[in-house]
């Protein structure tokens, strides 16, 4: 089945977009953070896609995603599950109770999302509420812009998130709130700065965490 755009959800496929080195200096940091072997649920959006084309590059991966696009940026050494359901032409990603029953299912090291804390559609929010569920830790790739803004509908509250990869020109007072809300904040800097992690950060992994617990970067 295909649903129909919702007002104001843009087509995040936009050639132009893609090639915005923020985005792609997000997703090169955010990819040093997915483990070997890892079980990784990626949402839908441009940094997220950004993300599955720098882990196009690995092996002994298992993504699952309701997003087509980042489904087929995948290789044959990655092991891809497609969450199957309504397909929003806006932007590639499928929703509705199908993927809902799919995630259920799931168990994985982190979900990652990159469209913010705040949602363009209603549809949408089931889907995205469930992964985070599904997952022992949450990651959001964002770039400054949507830090410092907000949209219809809220997809879950900054106690959901674990990790925030972001760029340099985020406001340093946001940082700042999100660090004091107990959220690790990592920048990518641009070519000039290649080492902005920290560097004895650590992978997501499982094995680190127990039952339930969320394995946050140290």
């Amino acid at each position: 089945m295909i649903s129909r755009p919702a007002a104001g959800d843009p087509h995040h496929y936009n050639p132009q977009d893609l090639c915005a080195g923020g985005k792609r200096r997000v997703a090169q940091r955010a990819a040093e953070l997915v483990p070997e072997n890892g079980t990784i649920p990626l949402d839908s959006g441009t940094t997220v896609y950004e993300l599955s084309r720098q882990l196009a590059q690995r092996r002994g991966l298992h993504v699952a995603t309701n997003d087509l696009i980042c489904a087929l940026s995948s290789n044959p050494e990655i092991s891809v599950f497609v969450l199957g359901g309504a397909l929003r032409t806006a932007n590639f990603s499928m929703n509705g109770p199908f993927t809902e029953n799919v995630i259920r299912q799931l168990h994985a090291d982190a979900v990652v999302f990159s469209r913010g804390l705040m949602g363009f559609s209603m549809d949408e929010l089931p889907t995205k509420r469930l992964m985070i569920r599904s997952a022992r830790q949450t990651v959001l790739l964002c770039c400054h812009t949507k830090l410092e803004s907000s949209a219809f509908v809220s997809i879950c509250p900054l106690r959901d998130i674990d990790v925030i990869i972001t760029e340099a020109e985020t406001d340093p007072g946001i940082l700042v709130k999100l660090e004091e809300q107990g959220i690790k904040v990592f920048t990518a800097r641009n070519a000039a700065c290649p080492h902005s992690f920290p560097p004895n950060i650590r992978p997501i992994h499982s094995k680190t965490a127990g039952a339930g617990a969320r394995a946050v970067p140290k």
